[in-house]
């Protein structure tokens, strides 16, 4: 690396000096600089797929929540269900017998009279 400067005629100015560096330190600079950026890519790769593992977890445990909630909604449904069948055979029984009961009274009462 050097700092050479033309002037309009194409030579160096008077009085610059040139510096010059090393191809070694050069070269080993650039790899060392090379290699940051390689470790740096990686670690970016490593926490965007760390970010999207994670992103999918939490889908993951969304989708089972609401699984769970539809579960239990079935559930309640479904007990609803099971009530109301539970109690239509007593509720007709009881329906039979109340009509037999009025059906009698009017039948009685009529006789009597």
């Amino acid at each position: 690396m050097t700092d050479t400067f033309l002037n309009q005629t194409g030579t160096t100015a008077a009085g610059t000096t040139t510096k010059t560096t090393p191809s070694w330190l050069t070269t080993t600079l650039d790899t060392l600089k090379y290699g940051v950026g390689v470790y740096t890519d990686e670690q970016k790769r490593r926490a965007e797929a760390d970010t999207a593992a994670a992103a999918l977890k939490l889908e993951n445990l969304k989708l089972q929540a609401l699984k769970e909630q539809a579960a239990i909604e079935a559930t309640k449904s479904g007990s609803a269900a099971s009530t109301i069948k539970s109690y239509g055979v007593p509720i007709l029984i009881t329906g039979v017998v109340v009509a037999l009961g009025i059906g009698t009274y009017f039948y009685f009462k009529k006789k009597k009279a």
